[in-house]
Formats: C-alpha cells, sequence, structure tokens
C-alpha cells in the first residue's frame, strides 16, 4: 500500500495527490485505487473542484472521503458550506453517498462497494461521513463557538466506544482485550510525543 501524508498546511493538496495517484493506476492498468480523507472546510477549495472533475471527467478510481465534522475551523458548515457537503460529491457527477461518520462498519463498507466501483471501471465515489470533532480544532481552542450540549451528545457517539461494544456482544474481543488494546495504544502515542 503506497501512502502519501498531509504535506501542506493547506488542505487542499492532498485531493489532488489522491487524483494524479489514481490517474497513474489507470494509465498503468495496475487495478490500485486511491484514497483521501479531508474535512468539510475543504470542499470550498479550488484543490477540491479541480480534483473532484477530473476524477469524474476520466471515470479515476479514486474515493473522496469527507470528515465532515460539520465545522470548518470554527465556521459551522451550516455557514461555510452553501447547500450540503452531500450534493458538493453529486454535482460531478460521480456516486455520491452519505455515511454515520461515528460508524466504523459503515464507513468501511461505504469505502469497500467505493473501491469495487473505482475497479470495476465505474469512476470515482464521494463519501460523505457525517461526524463530529469533539475537541477543538487546535490544542488550545476551547470551543466557545459550539454548544456543550450538542459536544456532549456527540460525544455520546464516540466510534471507538461504538465498535468495542459491538465486538464485545458478538464475542470478538472481551472488554480485559479492549483495556489492553487501549492501554497499548496510549503508551505508543506517548512515547511517539
Amino acid at each position: 500500500a503506497n501512502q502519501f501524508g498531509s504535506f501542506s498546511g493547506s488542505l487542499g493538496p492532498p485531493l489532488s495527490y489522491a487524483t494524479g495517484a489514481a490517474l497513474a493506476a489507470k494509465l498503468q492498468r495496475s487495478g490500485g485505487v486511491s484514497l483521501v480523507l479531508f474535512g468539510d472546510g475543504t470542499v470550498n477549495s479550488g484543490l477540491f473542484h479541480e480534483s473532484l472533475s477530473l476524477a469524474s471527467m476520466l471515470r479515476l478510481a479514486a474515493i473522496f472521503v469527507c470528515q465532515n465534522n460539520q465545522y470548518a475551523i470554527s465556521t459551522p458548515a451550516s455557514v461555510a458550506v452553501p447547500g450540503s457537503v452531500l450534493k458538493r460529491g453529486q454535482g460531478y457527477g460521480m456516486v455520491a453517498v452519505q455515511v454515520d461518520g461515528n460508524d466504523v462498519l459503515a464507513v468501511n463498507e461505504a469505502v469497500r462497494e467505493a473501491a469495487d466501483r473505482g475497479r470495476k471501471g465505474e469512476g470515482p465515489t464521494f463519501i460523505d461521513a457525517l461526524t463530529y470533532r469533539v475537541g477543538g480544532h487546535w490544542i488550545t481552542d476551547r470551543s466557545p463557538y459550539r454548544d456543550a450540549e450538542e459536544v456532549k451528545a456527540w460525544a455520546a457517539r464516540d466510534p471507538i466506544q461504538r465498535l468495542s461494544r459491538i465486538l464485545i456482544g458478538e464475542g470478538a474481543l472481551s472488554e480485559d482485550d479492549i483495556a489492553a488494546t487501549t492501554l497499548e495504544a496510549a503508551s505508543r502515542t506517548e512515547a511517539e510525543l
């Protein structure tokens, strides 16, 4: 798996990287599919429009996943994005779907279906993954622009906790397994800081 990082302070460039990778896969007939993640604020950037336009026009195997956390930094998407985020993808004539971005299994299924479509030559897919940024946009952002009850309601829908409950309910993992994995992840994160 080839991975490109988000190498720019501006959030638009990774969209063009993914579009270029999808074009390379098409020209090389590799069967590769590209995927890029970005926030709802990025749907206003010129590179968003250029990338989706080219991907749709050339029927590239690209998956554009908008992590629609409903705030472009401190501006509500309802103000920053005229219309809806989903309609942005639809506007380029590609398959565009909205999923519960806090449902790991739903996001996985949407991405799998998009990859299958791309490999069949059916072109790109836009996924509007509706989620929420519970913390501030940066470390000192106390988010005075958001309602505390809104934050609390979304925090209760935490995707990791939701998936953990499913895995425990299905007997795939125990609570001890979850606790050990959480502790290991925290240790690794602390070691890398």
